[in-house]
């Protein structure tokens, strides 16, 4: 799952949460905040949270991240 959220994020510069849970199928709310989460532990994606009403929630890819699409664009070719 964390190559496909990857891979969606590589398309756009910044994604909300509820973007990519439609993108990506067959993912549940636990889920996908589970692989953001690790994804985020390992430094491959830029988590920012508003702290507004209702919570808003942007993903992005770090430095790190932008350096692995290579390897995954061949793995998606």
């Amino acid at each position: 799952m964390e190559l496909s959220v990857l891979w969606h994020l590589s398309d756009r510069d910044v994604v909300r949460y509820n973007e990519i849970r439609r993108i990506v199928k067959g993912l549940t709310s636990f889920i996908l905040t589970k692989c953001l989460r690790e994804l985020e532990e390992d430094s491959l994606i830029r988590r920012i949270q508003y702290e507004k009403v209702p919570p808003r929630m942007e993903d992005s890819l770090t430095d790190n991240g932008k350096l692995f699409l290579p390897s995954l664009k061949s793995l998606y070719m």
